[in-house]
C-alpha cells in the first residue's frame, strides 16, 4: 500500500504540476551547459486523500498565497473509479488542524465532477497552509449543519509541499 501511495503521490504530483514542455523557449546546448541546478521552488501544497482501505480517491491542491482577487482557488481532481456519493446527502471537504485538540474546518461541497475548482476567501489561507492534511465527510444536503463534520470521514490524506 505505501509503493501504491507513492506511486500516486508521484502522478499526482505530475499532474498538479501539469507541465508543458511545448511551452518552453528552446534553449542551445551551450545555454543548457551554462545553467545551474537551483533549488525547487514552492509553488503550493496538495493532499493525496484515500479511503479506509488505503485506496487513493481524490488529489486536492492549492498555492501558498491567494490571487489578485482575494480568492484562493483549490482544485479538486476525483481519481477513483465510479465515484458515488449516498442519495440524500454532501461530500463536504475540510481542512484538519496540525494540533490533536484543534477542529476541523470546512473548506467547501464537493461533487461527483472529476475536476473541481472550490474558490475560498484568502481569510482560510493560514488554515490551509497549517493544515496537516484535507478529509471528506458525508453530510446532509448542504453540508455540516453545525460547521463540524457530522459525518464518518470517508477519506482523507496529509497535505504535502509541492
Amino acid at each position: 500500500t505505501v509503493a501504491a501511495t507513492m506511486t500516486v503521490c508521484t502522478v499526482a504530483l505530475a499532474v498538479v504540476l501539469n507541465t508543458d514542455d511545448a511551452a518552453r523557449p528552446a534553449s542551445t546546448p551551450s545555454a543548457q551547459i551554462a545553467q545551474t541546478p537551483s533549488a525547487p521552488t514552492v509553488t503550493g501544497m496538495m493532499a493525496v486523500l484515500s479511503d479506509a482501505a488505503a485506496q487513493p480517491t481524490m488529489l486536492v491542491s492549492w498555492p501558498m498565497q491567494a490571487g489578485n482577487d482575494g480568492r484562493i482557488e483549490l482544485r479538486v481532481r476525483i481519481i477513483m473509479d465510479h465515484p458515488m456519493m449516498d442519495p440524500n446527502t454532501s461530500w463536504q471537504l475540510w481542512s484538519m488542524p496540525a494540533d490533536a485538540g484543534g477542529v476541523p474546518r470546512a473548506v467547501g461541497l464537493v461533487g461527483l465532477e472529476r475536476e473541481q475548482i472550490l474558490s475560498v476567501d484568502a481569510s482560510m489561507l493560514k488554515t490551509l497552509l497549517e493544515a496537516s492534511g484535507m478529509g471528506l465527510s458525508n453530510e446532509p444536503p448542504g453540508g455540516s449543519p453545525t460547521g463540524l463534520p457530522t459525518g464518518p470521514m470517508i477519506f482523507r490524506g496529509p497535505s504535502l509541499t509541492i
